[in-house]
């Protein structure tokens, strides 16, 4: 046996010198009375106080003198742990953008909607016309711009802490509860755009799993209790334009308006069985719960080599079916180790309107968060010319007697409760997973890329 052990932080104390460097010094009061800071290229220097960092304050008891080149600030520090800013003027860092603040009312109690849409307010004239579809379908709708969120939960500053802080505010105190949230844009884990991407349009959760961090929309609208279990039905439409938007709204319409025996198909995918799991074997358990007018059609790695198997899945998604679900091992980019649908197949796919909703128990193949790439659940989703109309994947490593569990459920919700709705049917499989007593952070890692109000039958 053996340890390993890791290193939380280190600790650092050193002597340094009360100087600027760019006409710049943060400094703490120590055990001094009196601090000096020199090496100011001005005389024109500022000492403010940030005890309270949001709100600076200037100590005007201050002594500046030197000469040319090397200036320096005397003052009197309060405390000895204090944090202090001096500055030169010329220094002082500009703001990176200021605009008007129109204030949205977003913590008016007598708000109301069944549907709520968050999107960035760029992508807000496109987003209306989704609203304005559900609205056409008996829902009380209302769009909320991001800006607004962070303006009214997090003095302006983006974080996706500010999105659940709104969510729980709408879901405890509206005077009508969302039952709907969609999230319109790209997230990623990349919060300040390090890798200049430019894809975290709307930031996810970052949480913590057994096998590391995360992205997670449904912990945005876990939101009542400790139970782990969303209290709305949440989906994100993953898109980075205008046009993408409004690829993904016909896609749902279309889906919606059509009909034909393509609906009493589902398409049954397994990988070999191996020490993860009898895959053909849970994915029989599971067709076990369709009623008798609904078709298996089973495509199993065991059964075929794999261009067989890779022909057959494109196939059966040409032809349409209500479900495409899949057992076995996958990664960001493709279903099954030897690739049983990848993502460079999507592009073949003509489905048209015969969409499918893809539910992938497996690992990571619904990762939306990752920077400047797409997963194969949003290139699905995301295809104009078919591919899938919403995917229920995991961003995460997920375990397969639980995630059969939770395939069970969700079918069960479906087939066996008539809910005819994508998100309700999330969601109650959701809630009779959490009552299964097994880990609790699937809960958090199974999200869905799609319309929750999609009307399914």
């Amino acid at each position: 046996p053996y340890s390993i052990f890791y290193v939380d932080s280190f600790d650092v104390t050193y002597r340094r010198y009360y100087q600027s460097v760019a006409d710049r010094a943060f400094v703490r009061g120590d055990e001094n009375t009196v601090i000096t800071n020199d090496g100011f290229s001005g005389p024109d220097i500022f000492v403010f106080d940030l005890a309270n960092p949001r709100k600076p304050e200037l100590i005007n008891a201050t002594t500046v003198d030197g000469e040319a080149g090397n200036y320096r600030v005397s003052f009197v520090p309060a405390t000895p742990d204090r944090l202090y800013l001096a500055v030169n003027i010329e220094a002082s860092m500009a703001p990176v953008s200021m605009a008007p603040d129109t204030p949205s009312r977003l913590k008016r109690r007598r708000n109301r909607a069944d549907y709520l849409v968050i999107t960035p307010s760029e992508l807000r004239e496109t987003a209306e016309r989704l609203a304005d579809y559900r609205e056409g379908r008996a829902l009380t709708t209302k769009v909320v711009e991001l800006e607004d969120i962070y303006d009214e939960f997090n003095y302006g500053i983006s974080n996706p802490e500010a999105i659940r802080d709104f969510l729980s505010y709408a879901y405890h105190k509206w005077r009508k509860a969302p039952r709907y949230v969609v999230l319109v844009g790209e997230g990623t884990y990349d919060y300040k755009d390090n890798q200049g991407y430019g894809d975290n349009l709307l930031p996810s959760m970052m949480v913590a799993t057994p096998y590391g961090l995360f992205a997670s929309d449904n912990h945005l609208v876990d939101v009542d209790g400790d139970d782990g279990v969303p209290d709305m039905a949440i989906g994100r439409l993953p898109v980075m334009t205008a046009e993408e938007l409004d690829i993904f709204i016909d896609k749902i319409m279309a889906y919606e308006s059509a009909g034909g025996q393509w609906r009493k198909r589902t398409l049954m995918l397994a990988d070999d069985p191996d020490d993860g799991g009898d895959f053909p074997g849970d994915s029989d358990a599971v067709a076990a719960l369709l009623p008798p007018e609904y078709a298996a059609e089973k495509v199993y790695l065991s059964e075929h080599t794999r261009d067989e198997a890779r022909q057959l899945v494109r196939e059966g998604i040409n032809n349409g079916a209500l479900f495409m679900n899949y057992i076995g091992h996958a990664g960001v980019d493709r279903l099954s180790k030897e690739g049983m649908l990848m993502e460079s197949d999507v592009d073949s796919l003509t489905n048209g309107d015969k969409l499918p909703v893809m539910t992938a128990m497996t690992c990571v193949a619904g990762q939306f968060a990752i920077p400047g790439y797409d997963s194969l659940s949003e290139v699905l989703v995301l295809h104009q010319d078919g591919g899938a109309v919403a995917a229920w994947s995991p961003t995460g490593l997920s375990m397969n007697d639980q995630a059969v569990i939770l395939d069970k459920a969700l079918f069960h919700a479906v087939f066996q409760d008539e809910e005819r709705t994508l998100g309700d049917a999330v969601l109650k499989a959701l809630g009779d997973y959490s009552l299964s007593g097994t880990t609790s952070y699937m809960l958090d890692i199974y999200n869905l890329l799609g319309d929750p109000a999609l009307e399914m039958r």
